[in-house]
Order: C-alpha cells, then sequence, then structure tokens
C-alpha cells in the first residue's frame, strides 16, 4: 500500500471509526487481529470502541498478549470486563498477566460475581449483533461464530451494548436478507439483572415461556444470558450447601468455629486439675 492510501486508511479510521468497526466486523478474526495489530494504537482504539466485545474477543484470540492489553486498558471499563469475560480462560488469563498490577486487580475484581447472583450463573458467549446490521449480515456473523451457545434467539444491541430486545432464528432466517434486523426485534422481553440475587428470580413467571433469558449490568449493558439448565444448577448447589448446614449439630458449629481456643482452655483446665490433684 502507497503512503497515500495509508494516510487515507488511517484518515478514515480516525473520523468514521464507527463505519471502519462495522467494516471490521465482516472480516475474519485473524485479519483484523493483524489490522489492529500493525496500526497505530490510538486508530486501533478509537475503532475498538465501536467494536461490539465478541468481535474484539474473536481478535484477541490471534493476538499478541501484550498488545491485546495495551488496547483492552484504553477502552471503557465495562467494554473491557465484557470483552475479557468472552474470552477463554487461558487467554484471558494472559492478558490480564500483560495488564499493570492496578488494571489487573480492577478487572479481577469486576470479572467475579458471588455465586448466589444471578451474573455467577450467566455464560456470555450467546450470539448478538449491532441494530444496524441487516439480516444476512446478521445470518453471516452466526456462522462465522462456531463456539458461541445457542437459545432460541438472537440479542440485538447498540453500539454502546445497550440492550435493544432479541429475534426468535426462526423469524430471522424467514425475513427479507435486505431489511434491518431492528424492523423485526422483539423489543419487549424479559430481562434480569447480574447483580440480582439468584433466590430471587428461581420462580419468575417468565421462567414459564423462556429457556434463556437476557442478562444485564447496572447500566443496562447486555452482557450475556441465564439458562434455565444454568438456574436450576444453582438452585441444586444452594440446597445441597443448606443441606450439609443443617446436618451440623450446634455444638459441630460451635467446635469449627472456636475449635482452636475451646482446646486451648480444655487443656489449661487439665493442667489445673492436675495441679490441683498432685497437691
Amino acid at each position: 500500500m502507497s503512503q497515500q492510501n495509508i494516510s487515507l486508511a488511517l484518515a478514515f479510521l480516525q473520523n468514521h471509526p464507527g463505519s471502519a468497526a462495522s467494516i471490521l466486523e465482516t472480516h475474519e478474526a485473524e485479519d483484523v487481529a493483524t489490522f489492529l495489530s500493525e496500526i497505530p494504537h490510538t486508530y486501533a482504539i478509537s475503532v475498538m470502541q465501536h467494536m461490539l466485545p465478541q468481535k474484539i474477543a474473536y481478535s484477541y484470540k490471534h493476538m499478541a498478549p501484550d498488545t491485546a492489553a495495551t488496547t483492552l486498558s484504553r477502552l471503557s471499563v465495562n467494554h473491557g470486563v465484557a470483552v475479557l469475560r468472552l474470552l477463554e480462560k487461558t487467554t484471558q488469563t494472559s492478558v490480564l498477566n500483560a495488564l499493570p498490577k492496578q488494571k489487573q486487580v480492577s478487572y479481577k475484581l469486576l470479572l467475579h460475581y458471588s455465586k448466589d447472583m444471578v451474573g455467577a450463573w450467566m455464560t456470555p458467549h450467546v450470539a448478538s449483533v449491532p441494530t444496524e446490521s441487516t439480516v444476512q449480515e446478521a445470518i453471516d456473523s452466526i456462522k462465522k461464530n462456531a463456539d458461541i451457545n445457542y437459545s432460541d434467539y438472537l440479542f440485538v444491541v447498540d453500539r454502546e451494548q445497550q440492550f435493544r430486545g432479541r429475534i426468535r432464528f426462526s423469524a430471522l432466517l424467514c425475513a427479507n436478507p435486505t431489511h434491518a434486523v431492528s424492523s423485526i426485534v422483539e423489543e419487549h422481553c424479559p430481562k434480569f439483572y447480574a447483580r440480582t440475587l439468584i433466590k430471587q428470580i428461581t420462580n419468575a413467571p417468565d421462567w414459564q415461556k423462556n429457556d434463556a433469558i437476557p442478562i444485564l449490568n447496572k447500566n443496562r449493558q447486555f452482557i450475556g444470558v441465564l439458562r434455565h439448565f444454568d438456574l436450576r444448577r444453582s438452585i441444586e448447589q444452594s440446597s445441597q450447601k443448606e443441606t450439609s448446614t443443617t446436618d451440623e449439630t450446634p455444638f459441630t458449629s460451635l467446635f469449627q468455629l472456636y475449635g482452636h481456643t475451646l482446646n486451648t482452655l480444655w487443656l489449661s483446665m487439665k493442667h489445673c486439675i492436675e495441679s490441683d490433684i498432685r497437691s
């Protein structure tokens, strides 16, 4: 590529990052990773801020951890956490370890939810597309992403990752390929928040008609789905925990909490008794 063409390309990235992001999302993840690694970081980041987290995550699989960490550290925190959740464990660890220590701590705290919260049981690996996608672009995107967990729905978000609704896959396949997905999206559908306690949604009526319900963070950004299968696993684990707690006698629980102190007290008493006997 000539110097003039390079300058034009960089100017396009700088002035139209949203359009550039849409174009990159249609390419293979390995090619996107190479492109983002070779251009100046400031240009790469301006475009990545408009890319869907899943598309960035796919490119990180083919990118050096230090390069991925450099770009990740300059994204918004919510965007960065969403990307990290979509990475395989080994890749996630490599990227986290390449971040500055303070960033590592912040991200690790944000990545983990308490086991009694919805977020701990959700799956982030689900199909989602931006609102401006056509039906055909949505179908092509799904075909390229082999590692997503399928539900009955495709989820729709805007460029800020705000949840806009869902589309049943059967409706997507029957729609005109040239139409925008926004024309067939179901905007009003059930949703839960990641920091809601699992026990609060266990008997929600939404489960009667849904096998997977979208999960949002506190900023109403789409971060995954909770499957009914995983809800049942959480209930089962909670029941087992309660059973093991119930099986303990009050004395057993007391000894687990204060065993060392009680043992020390007993030895002291024994020593005093033996001294009294000897005297």
